[in-house]
């Protein structure tokens, strides 16, 4: 006899964050589902008994890990329950996949009756509000979709207005107590935050300046704002690489507020991911600075060059700037006896058995010392290049350069599209067995050596450009650069940082140097020309 069953009901209520009433102890809301599960069951003439409620009170439906619908989980396994009713299809949840397992599989197989009052959903009859649940539960799920949306939307243009919206501030500032959209200097930790930068300026890798740190005992981020986080091993409470390299490229130590570094996958699922530099939301001038700007651009040039470096490496001064001039792969340098060091494409030792490219080598100390002879030589060309600034003044001389830079750089973009399209079709000539491997690896190379070569004709256009329409002040701060470089006797890496971009080596031992701005005396002669 089904109709004298007995129905222990699970009486399920739930409010999601964006509705619930924060100005009363208990939302409208609540009391409105409660009151329809309580009129629907007094009206029914089957025996229906409430066992217990269970009540998730400001919590999301995208997920179902929610406390209360947790404890009734609990209990329908334990036997104690065997209905659950809800006011509609929307309070068990949103997340259409997980709704529609739990309604027909998970309460099925545990003899579980479930009720949806408004929706007309009942698991007891065959009934064609029961067929059509599923294309509900994808509205409902639809519904969450848009209101995160709105939700992102209203959060983006927050923080475009210079609202700091997280809940914790960044490592060497705190939240205002007069204004928690703001941020103010933790005079605590900002020393710490100095010393980073200055040990990243001074050549430090991110991983020497992590175990610096760790082996002095000063305390991480998360401990130092008592966060209970990560799995307490023996490496819980060290400083790590990732940690630092995240604070040395974060533009909000210098002042502009830096948020969306960080988002979550999708609206279903919380785990956060980090997002491309292209899609942080920067606003200058929020809050007081902890490091000047200028510091932070050599940091930016620099650490990049000793990222990787290990604790008992050497740091080689030009370690990070060597390039392939054949494949474009980076150059290594590898100390073979106490005084002496080679260099070696990593290319070539990673793939040496394919022959990909040559090896390389050349004695380190030797090359450094004729790069310095060079990169001195052309210091004095560019200290003794009195007229560049004034020939930087005539007008019309200079919108004659511009526009053919422009031109130059639009071939340079061609051919590299040009170049990319060439490598794709031999790779495919080489899969369709048209070429040997051998030839495509000869015209692979020759192609990567092109495209390098083509960006590296770009980088110096676009630098070039930047001059002339006087967005950079080459006799100033770049002057000042290269007189400081000639005082020394040996440079630092930072120095060499702010006036060369890389060392392109061939398999010849010829070197190139890319400086960050054109040989002056070039750029004149081009000036004087046209």
């Amino acid at each position: 006899m089904e109709q004298d069953k007995i129905y222990n009901v699970g009486s399920y209520i739930r409010l999601s964050r964006e509705d619930e009433d924060k100005n009363k102890i208990e939302s409208e809301s609540i009391s409105n589902q409660r009151n329809i599960i309580l009129d629907y069951i007094n009206k029914q003439k089957e025996n229906f008994k409430i066992y217990d409620e269970y009540v998730d009170d400001g919590v999301s439906g995208t997920t179902f890990d929610r406390p209360s619908f947790n404890r009734m989980i609990r209990d329908i396994e334990s036997g104690k329950i065997n209905c659950v009713i809800t006011k509609d299809y929307s309070r068990l949840g949103r997340d259409y996949i997980k709704a529609g397992e739990y309604m027909e599989k998970y309460f099925p197989q545990h003899n579980v009756r479930y009720i949806a009052i408004l929706d007309d959903i009942d698991t007891y009859l065959d009934s064609v509000s029961n067929d059509i649940a599923p294309f509900k539960a994808v509205f409902n799920d639809q519904y969450a979709k848009d209101t995160s949306k709105k939700v992102r939307r209203s959060l983006r243009s927050k923080k475009e207005e210079g609202k700091f919206l997280g809940w914790k501030a960044v490592y060497g500032y705190k939240l205002d107590e007069n204004d928690r959209y703001k941020l103010v200097i933790d005079e605590e930790v900002a020393p710490i935050v100095r010393r980073i930068f200055k040990m990243a300026y001074d050549g430090m890798s991110c991983k020497v300046i992590a175990d610096t740190l760790s082996k002095e005992g000063i305390p991480i981020p998360s401990v130092y704002a008592n966060l209970n986080r990560g799995v307490k091993s023996s490496s819980y409470g060290l400083w790590c690489s990732r940690t630092i390299d995240e604070m040395l490229c974060n533009p909000t130590y210098i002042g502009n507020l830096c948020q969306g570094r960080r988002k979550t996958i999708n609206y279903k699922i919380k785990k956060e991911i980090r997002t491309p530099k292209s899609s942080w939301i920067v606003i200058e001038n929020t809050h007081e600075p902890i490091i000047d700007k200028e510091m932070f651009d050599i940091v930016q040039q620099v650490y990049k060059k000793n990222k990787h470096q290990q604790n008992n490496s050497t740091n080689y001064l030009l370690r990070g700037f060597l390039y392939c001039s054949e494949c474009g792969h980076s150059i290594s340098i590898s100390k073979r006896t106490e005084d002496r060091a080679y260099t070696g494409c990593t290319y070539y030792q990673k793939h040496s058995k394919f022959k990909v490219c040559t090896p390389h080598t050349m004695n380190y100390q030797k090359l450094e010392k004729e790069v310095l002879r060079e990169i001195r030589e052309m210091c004095k060309k560019y200290v003794d290049s009195t007229n560049f600034e004034n020939l930087l003044k005539n007008a019309s001389k200079r919108n004659k350069v511009k526009e053919k830079i422009k031109g130059e750089i639009n071939s340079c973009n061609l051919e590299i599209e040009k170049l990319n399209k060439r490598k794709n079709k031999i790779y495919f000539d080489k899969i369709d067995e048209v070429i040997t491997l051998e030839e495509y690896k000869d015209f692979n190379n020759q192609i990567i050596n092109d495209i390098l070569s083509n960006q590296l004709k770009l980088k110096e256009l676009e630098t070039q450009l930047e001059i002339i329409e006087n967005k950079m002040k080459p006799n100033n701060d770049y002057t000042s650069i290269v007189k400081e470089f000639l005082r020394l006797r040996k440079p630092s890496k930072n120095l060499i940082a702010c006036i060369i971009d890389s060392i392109m080596i061939t398999q010849n031992k010829e070197i190139t140097i890319n400086y960050k701005i054109k040989d002056p005396n070039l750029l004149i002669n081009e000036l004087s020309t046209d």
